[in-house]
């Protein structure tokens, strides 16, 4: 008994930690990407550090679940992975598959659905999107985002200009007329107006669908160098198939749009 008292004292006195005691490293984009991840203004929107969105409310369920607590770091998206793939980091929030990547991470079980488009200026292109096809596209100057997956679209990273770090800089070479169109998924573009950028309702710039595109699917990204995810990955696999199966995702991300 004397030991156990003294075993209570001292977690107690915070010289040891109860064994559910997990804290994973996380780390996002520095860019927001909103709706799911976002740094709303307003303090009491904060869920996770700084930042609130369909994401963060996911990761925040799953550390109460879980029993793990989370440390949420903003870096450079290529930055992120590599943290990832060396262990420094146990994961990543919101990654895309691609082939380059599945060689060097897992994935979680996805936990939602995007929609791709192709973003363009009106006033070069008033009748419509500069290209219809992965074809098309691949005879016009195309943007994207640097470190940014975009194999969903049929289309080679290579192929694309992506010397952009965010969104506001994509959008600014656009009408700079350093590239013809843009990629990125429509939600992320409605999402900003969370952030009081409200991109979609710029009447410079249209968006159409690109009905060759795959649309992409939402993961965690897993280090295979997290010692905490070799026996949690299965249990965090089945509480986002819980949590996607229940709606709760859908609900979130319509809500918050609909905001």
């Amino acid at each position: 008994m004397a030991i156990l008292r003294l075993i209570a004292a001292l977690i107690l006195a915070g010289w040891l930690a109860p064994a559910h005691a997990l804290e994973l490293k996380v780390c996002v984009e520095s860019d927001d990407f909103p709706p799911f991840d976002f740094r709303p203004e307003a303090k009491e929107q904060w869920l996770i550090g700084n930042s609130a969105g369909s994401s963060i409310e996911l990761l925040h369920y799953l550390g109460k679940k879980l029993k793990f607590s989370v440390q949420l770091q903003r870096l450079p998206w290529l930055r992120c992975l590599q943290s990832v793939e060396s262990g420094a980091m146990d994961m990543a929030l919101d990654a895309y598959y691609s082939p380059e990547r599945a060689a060097r991470f897992d994935y979680s079980r996805p936990y939602y659905y995007l929609t791709p488009q192709i973003f363009f200026l009106c006033s070069r292109f008033p009748h419509g999107p500069p290209a219809r096809t992965i074809a098309e596209m691949k005879l016009l100057r195309g943007c994207g985002i640097h470190g940014y997956a975009y194999s969903h679209y049929g289309l080679d990273s290579k192929a694309l200009d992506l010397k952009a770090q965010t969104h506001e800089q994509l959008i600014e070479k656009l009408k700079a007329g350093h590239c013809d169109f843009f990629l990125e998924e429509l939600e992320i573009l409605q999402g900003f107006t969370l952030t009081g950028k409200n991109y979609l309702a710029d009447k410079q710039i249209a968006a159409a669908a690109v009905p060759e595109a795959a649309r992409p699917q939402l993961h965690l990204l897993l280090s295979r160098r997290s010692r905490p995810l070799q026996t949690l990955r299965p249990a965090l696999n089945k509480a986002i198939e819980k949590y996607t199966a229940d709606g709760r995702m859908i609900r979130s991300v319509t809500r918050l749009l609909k905001n």
